[in-house]
């Protein structure tokens, strides 16, 4: 079954300041109707530096803790806005399990490094858009974290779960993939003890209220699909813009589209990786963004320890990560 999520807190993942808009008292809240955000510096092909800090800021922050956006400006402590609208970057989220193809394959050296014999087979578990995850062993928990993308395609191009959903797809700016387990040896017998999840991140208009309380920031999500592009999103020339949401029914949102580019190849080359609890950095394929999706899953895994794998809490950890890289980008 494919459900879809989207975090109420992922509406300002590009509400850099570039408009103020107006509370009571001296206070001023922050959006933004372009991207990149102005005053962006990138050199020739490169993504702004801020922007990469950004995204592994985001991928180490605790995934059980959510990065806090930036407050607005409230000089009396009390401070409340009408609902704004902003240009923001969101998280569809999905459970592709379902879709996992798991079958039987011999790999000699894949299996002398997991400590089994060179006759063990192991279980392949794929993706129709090729995403896989190979492993064997009851004890070798395993991750493969991938964001595929052909040349000459879009981000949005090897969806699974968001084939139909044309305007999501045209504000995509990465499709990034996790197939996971803790069951990898014995016979192959369907997607038992494997699981997938496509998380799309994608450039929306996100429609919020703020407030400040007793000197405390809050913010509350006004729609429960908010900023998911629909018909209005129309490509012009290099850019792609958006509509107005629930706010002025004259603004527009615009997206530079050579800037998302940057943005999009930068995010799909840094979520790669596998993950190993019983290897750590001696698995093939290891990357410092494997560890950080791997440790948020497996944290029960390391040093022996055991976990059970596959429901709720393993989903809401893969897009917690993933969801504080967005918040994390809101602030850089």
């Amino acid at each position: 079954m494919t459900a879809l999520v989207t975090s109420p807190l992922t509406q300002s993942a590009v509400a850099y300041p570039t408009r103020l808009v107006p509370g009571t008292g001296t206070a001023t809240t922050a959006t933004s109707d372009v991207y990149p955000p102005r005053g962006l510096v990138a050199a020739g092909s490169d993504l702004d530096v801020r922007q990469k800090q950004a995204i592994h800021q985001g991928l180490f922050n605790p995934a059980n803790e959510t990065v806090p956006g930036v407050a607005p400006r409230c000089s009396s402590g009390e401070c409340r806005w009408e609902p704004v609208s902003s240009l923001a970057v969101c998280v569809a989220a999905a459970d592709v399990s379902d879709r996992l193809n798991v079958t039987q394959v011999w790999n000699w050296n894949l299996a002398a490094q997991l400590g089994l014999p060179p006759q063990q087979a192991l279980n392949n578990a794929s993706l129709p858009n090729g995403v896989f995850l190979v492993g064997g062993g009851g004890d070798s928990y395993n991750l493969n974290i991938s964001a595929p993308r052909a040349d000459g395609s879009a981000p949005g191009d090897s969806t699974i779960a968001f084939a139909d959903r044309a305007g999501l797809r045209a504000a995509a700016i990465a499709d990034i993939f996790v197939v996971y387990t803790n069951q990898t040896g014995g016979a192959a017998s369907g997607p038992v003890g494997f699981r997938a999840v496509e998380m799309l991140l994608h450039f929306c208009v996100a429609t919020y209220r703020e407030a400040v309380i007793g000197g405390e920031h809050t913010a509350e999500q006004t729609e429960s699909e908010t900023g998911i592009p629909t018909a209005n999103g129309t490509l012009g020339g290099q850019q792609l813009v958006l509509g107005t949401g629930t706010g002025d029914p004259s603004r527009r949102y615009a997206v530079d589209l050579a800037y998302a580019e940057k943005l999009g190849r930068y995010v799909a080359s840094t979520f790669a990786g596998t993950y190993s609890a019983s290897f750590g950095a001696r698995a093939t394929g290891y990357t410092t963004t494997s560890d950080a999706f791997g440790t948020a899953v497996y944290s029960g895994a390391v040093d022996g320890g055991s976990t059970t794998l596959g429901g709720e809490a393993s989903r809401d950890s893969i897009f917690n990560v993933t969801n504080n890289v967005a918040l994390s980008l809101t602030n850089a």
